[in-house]
């Protein structure tokens, strides 16, 4: 796989048009996967939310969230010798670099020798009916019982001359994988992790 920096952004950039209005993860992978030039291509969107709270010495130090998106497009090229691939993952892709990501994916895969363990991409399966739904989301209210109880362990730790670090993390994923024309798309559902 190939993790490359994402290109410089620069305010004076040329205005987007057509794509510039993709911002759900199911559009930006249905887009990515339209570009595709490759014999074959898997896209898959990742929207993920993150809720934090730290604490040191006792006390609540710092709280808030996160989000983000990861866009992996996966490129297949057949060639006489077998098929090769190549796997190009970025965060924050704007829809004006979609387009150069798949391109990455597309020369990977063709810069590669074939793949030893390469099979057909799935076919068969019935679309999922939730694809397009928005992505799950978590926030600092998953911690509305545990603030308190801390505050309840940080004033025993203090009467026991303890000293208490650490911190908590929720976060949630959702996952899309479109159509490629020979495959139904699919909506992983949302997974929270703590």
């Amino acid at each position: 796989m190939t993790s490359e920096p994402n290109p410089p952004r620069t305010e004076s950039g040329p205005a987007l048009t057509g794509t510039a209005a993709l911002t759900k993860p199911h559009e930006i992978a249905e887009r990515a996967l339209e570009l595709s030039r490759a014999d074959g291509t898997v896209v898959i969107a990742e929207e993920r939310t993150s809720a934090n709270l730290r604490w040191a010495a006792n006390a609540l130090t710092t709280n808030g969230t996160t989000e983000g998106r990861t866009l992996t497009v996966i490129a297949l090229v057949d060639g006489a010798e077998g098929t090769a691939s190549g796997v190009v993952s970025r965060s924050a892709v704007t829809a004006g670099e979609l387009e150069p990501l798949v391109r990455a994916a597309e020369a990977a895969a063709r810069g590669s020798g074939p793949a030893e363990d390469a099979r057909p991409l799935i076919t068969g399966t019935a679309p999922d009916p939730g694809f397009t739904e928005p992505p799950a989301r978590t926030s600092p209210q998953v911690f509305a019982e545990l603030a308190p109880a801390l505050g309840e362990c940080f004033a025993r730790a203090r009467d026991a001359d303890h000293l208490l670090y650490g911190f908590a993390v929720h976060e949630m994923a959702t996952t899309y994988c479109p159509p490629d024309g020979t495959r139904p798309c699919c909506r992983r559902p949302p997974w929270p992790t703590c």
